[in-house]
């Protein structure tokens, strides 16, 4: 109960700074960065947050227009796993602006080697550099 009051806590209030976020790749689509002052590791559990800025504007399943998507994703380190926590959908640049969508609900568990980002920020967020 603890450990999940902490990682809620420190993932609902999310302002963004910009002196915070440290690019880790990009792509054709968006430009990813992780924040670098909250990353949290309680034993073999990992928490981190992720912006993906997108080069341009794209529409959620309900016809939203956003910019940028910050995610909030757990990390098993001994497993090599993750999972996402939180995805909100923004119409700024950078985090910037008003959530136009948001899912707060933990998802079903991936392997971290299948997606060459998670793989990065698994290696961030384990300190396994």
């Amino acid at each position: 109960m603890k450990k999940s009051l902490l990682f809620a806590m420190l993932f609902v209030v999310s302002p963004v700074y910009a002196d915070t976020w440290v690019r880790y790749t990009q792509t054709d689509e968006a430009s990813l960065y992780f924040d670098k002052h909250r990353v949290i590791k309680m034993g073999s559990t990992a928490m981190i947050w992720d912006l993906h800025d997108l080069k341009t504007s794209a529409l959620d399943s309900n016809g939203h227009t956003y910019r940028s998507v910050l995610i909030a994703t757990e990390y098993n380190c001994r497993m090599a796993k993750y999972r996402l926590i939180s995805v909100q959908r923004l119409d700024g640049a950078m985090g910037s602006g008003s959530v136009v969508s948001e899912v707060n609900e933990a998802g079903e568990w991936q392997e971290a080697a299948a997606s060459a980002a998670a793989d990065k920020l698994l290696m961030e967020a384990c300190d396994l550099k």
